[in-house]
């Protein structure tokens, strides 16, 4: 009979659900009132949780139709409520997390021989004619302009150090057991002799390498592998776990002592196989940071290595298409921490984690190519539990608009509603009920609702290129759900803190100081002209010459980055022609409006500063031209200044006015001075 009841109930709630929905008025309830009376029902939520999936429930639509009165009143919110405008939540306060997905710059997919549509090596691949390099990229050319082609040669010279072939493995033979753990070092050398003995059956042909050419050609590059066929292993490339490691340096993390594998399993249309490989138990690095300009940090929970899954083309007609060129190429992802933040942090956090791979070399970067992606979790914890992850961000601006958009649309303003998601009981209630088993047998006989592992914990919406909107695209599910179970066909592979060494050593990030370094080494310079400094070597090493030439650290930092980098090259700038210039203005032998102006024909001219201020006139007056200067000019414009010089807007505009009319060869400082205290005539 109660189970009835409850049914007639629901449906009545799901009829009240659709009038909110739609912005109506059903039975005489409004819609905020209404709101409140759909969340007081216990088993409102669970009913919405458990319903039958339509195909409406998978089908993406604009987020003003996903996130619909009705949906704000799952969220606990009034549906009437005034959203305010996106500029205001410049300054909001939100809990967020970043997930970074990094297609790292492999030559190769990360389980598989196929070409990999991220990599750094370009140019057609001769079968059987090339010999074969540490990580067999046969007849590849290395393509020029980007870091991650430095960073490739280094890492790939590591396989080739002394002790990586030490290892005489049968490849014939099973290589691992469930509980075998294998070293870098052995299991490097067998991946060389078990992709040599795959190539000698292959008759030594390998797939074309992908060129500028082919990259556009829809699933050229796939195998069994990747395709997940049945019967086809995948095999770990070694030089992934040291893109994995570099990654740990790069973001500062602490690296696993171990790399092991597991499968992530759900099904999508991108994922032909149905699981995902990638790590959960046991990520490569842990424990990292990003280093924001105001000087906050931003913890990063981890790195893991993964794969990437197949890209959805969506064509004229609505049909859709799969691209398995990216299915199985390498991926990186950086995981931040929740933590609150505004949408400038939050976008300065992508900026931060973009420009270390990028400069890093692990990834090109190319952002409209999918090099790198964004995922980002947002919460408010006054509106319960429930997160919104926007999925596949790859651009900065549609970071910011589609946060904006969000959080303009959850209706910030409105109060968190005093019925959304509470229970009844107390939970000191129910630590002083007398009988457990008496609790168990109560909730038996009430129905009481118990929350399902399946249960979503939020929406995923995603950016839509034709409507330049957010859409519904599915439920979030908790981590639980994807069941992650150990892949047995990838062995655990030790890591050893010398191979972590050797990693570290050959990483870019070494050849330029850390924002963290720099700051430590200037503590007084503010960290958001440090930034701006150590974005290049070039402006790095011309402020660190500065610094020792004038010792005024936040004085030379100001001038070089903003007046200095704004309008000169710093790589051509003369170092000592820039410091006589810096030393003229810090001794106030010229007005920092005329350095400012005279900057870029000075460096231009080759002359010295003292030179260059004889031929223009441009030296300052001492103190007794000045004091002869200013009497003469208060003496002919008496009539057209005030007489008052205690004001300090009209001291300001004054002195402004007399040092405009010397041609900027006075001082402020001294004609400030003079004007406050006039000498006394005797």
């Amino acid at each position: 009979m109660a189970s009835v009841l409850h049914s007639l109930v629901a449906v009545a709630y799901v009829v009240i659900y659709v009038g909110v929905s739609f912005g109506a008025s059903v039975s005489g309830f409004s819609v905020t009132s209404t709101s409140s009376l759909l969340l007081s029902y216990p088993l409102a939520s669970n009913f919405f949780v458990r319903r039958p999936a339509s195909d409406s429930d998978n089908r993406a639509g604009p987020v003003s139709s996903a996130l619909s009165p009705g949906f704000f009143v799952l969220f606990g919110q009034d549906a009437t409520s005034r959203c305010v405008s996106p500029a205001y939540h410049g300054d909001v306060r939100f809990v967020a997390g970043v997930e970074a997905h990094i297609q790292l710059a492999l030559p190769h997919k990360i389980f598989c021989d196929c070409p990999s549509t991220a990599s750094c090596t370009s140019g057609l691949v001769d079968c059987g004619t090339s010999a074969l390099n540490h990580e067999g990229n046969a007849g590849a050319t290395i393509a020029d302009g980007f870091p991650c082609v430095d960073l490739y040669k280094r890492l790939n010279s590591i396989l080739a150090t002394p002790g990586s072939d030490k290892s005489e493995c049968d490849s014939n033979v099973p290589y691992f057991k469930n509980d075998c753990t294998i070293s870098f070092d052995d299991y490097a050398s067998m991946y060389n002799s078990r992709r040599k003995a795959a190539r000698t059956v292959k008759d030594g042909c390998r797939p074309s390498a992908v060129n500028k050419n082919s990259i556009h050609d829809l699933s050229k590059f796939k195998c069994a592998i990747c395709m997940g066929e049945v019967g086809a292993l995948p095999l770990l490339s070694p030089l992934a776990i040291l893109y994995g490691l570099s990654a740990c340096n790069t973001f500062s993390c602490e690296p696993s002592s171990s790399v092991s594998f597991e499968r992530k399993v759900y099904s999508y249309a991108d994922l032909p196989k149905r699981y995902q490989l990638t790590q959960v138990s046991n990520p490569i690095g842990t424990n990292g940071r990003v280093l924001l300009s105001s000087g906050r940090e931003i913890r990063i929970a981890h790195v893991h290595l993964e794969e990437d899954t197949a890209r959805t083309l969506t064509m004229s007609d609505g049909s859709s298409l799969h691209d398995y060129n990216r299915s199985g190429v390498g991926l990186l992802e950086v995981v931040t921490e929740a933590c609150e933040m505004t949408v400038e942090e939050l976008v300065e956090c992508c900026s931060k984690i973009y420009e270390l791979s990028v400069r890093g070399g692990l990834s090109k970067g190319l952002m409209h190519e999918g090099n790198i992606r964004f995922d980002v979790n947002i919460s408010l914890p006054s509106k319960g539990s429930n997160r919104i992850e926007l999925k596949n961000l790859n651009s900065f601006r549609r970071i910011r608009r589609s946060v904006l958009q969000c959080l303009s649309s959850e209706c910030l303003s409105a109060p968190p509603s005093s019925t959304a998601g509470v229970d009844t009981d107390t939970a000191q209630e129910k630590i002083n009920r007398p009988n457990a088993w008496r609790d168990v047998m109560q909730r038996v006989l009430e129905d009481e609702p118990v929350q399902a592992a399946t249960a979503p914990v939020g929406s995923t919406l995603g950016w839509s290129h034709e409507s330049k909107d957010l859409e519904y695209q599915r439920k979030k599910s908790a981590s639980a759900l994807y069941l992650n179970i150990p892949d047995t066909n990838i062995p655990t592979i030790s890591i050893s803190k010398d191979l972590f060494s050797r990693v570290a050593s050959s990483a870019l990030s070494d050849d330029r100081p850390s924002l963290e370094s720099l700051h430590d080494a200037y503590p007084s310079v503010p960290i958001d002209l440090l930034g701006v400094i150590q974005k290049s070597d070039e402006r790095i090493g011309l402020f660190r010459q500065l610094c020792n030439a004038i010792g005024d650290h936040p004085f030379v930092a100001k001038w070089l980055v903003n007046y200095v980098i704004p309008v000169v090259s710093v790589s051509s700038v003369d170092v000592d022609q820039l410091c006589e210039l810096l030393n003229g203005v810090y001794s106030k032998r010229l007005n920092v409006d005329t350095a400012k102006r005279i900057l870029p024909d000075y460096l231009s001219s080759g002359m010295h500063f003292e030179e260059y201020l004889r031929c223009h006139e441009l030296g300052l007056l001492d103190e007794p031209a000045t004091r002869e200067f200013v009497q003469q000019y208060m003496a002919l414009h008496s009539a057209g200044h005030a007489t008052n010089t205690a004001d300090r807007k009209t001291l300001i505009r004054l002195v402004s006015d007399i040092v405009a009319a010397s041609g900027h060869r006075l001082n402020y400082a001294m004609v400030r001075d003079l004007l406050a205290h006039p000498p006394v005539s005797g």
